[in-house]
């Protein structure tokens, strides 16, 4: 948990509410509580969201990956560490 609130910290931004519309185009990818995160997430362009309650999303949304905190944190890592250097 010390590495996720970190990454946290460092990424987090507010964003509005998700339109009706938004919410329509999502529909059915998420426990209905939770579809206004997922279309919010799926307009800001977001690659990860992370959950504890991931029965709470279904598999097929676009580009954004539902994880747990800490498949997330692994994630970051991995990506992290196959990043070149410009040197």
């Amino acid at each position: 948990m010390p590495a996720f609130r970190l990454l946290v910290s460092r990424c987090l931004r507010l964003v509005r509410d998700p339109t009706p519309e938004e919410l329509r185009a999502v529909a059915g990818a998420a426990d209905p509580k939770d579809l206004p995160i997922l279309a919010a997430a799926a307009r800001e362009d977001c690659a990860f969201l992370a959950t504890f309650n991931l029965r709470h999303f279904r598999p097929g949304l676009t580009d954004v990956s539902v994880l747990t905190p800490g498949d997330l944190v692994l994630r970051v890592r991995y990506l992290l560490s196959n990043l070149k250097s410009s040197d």
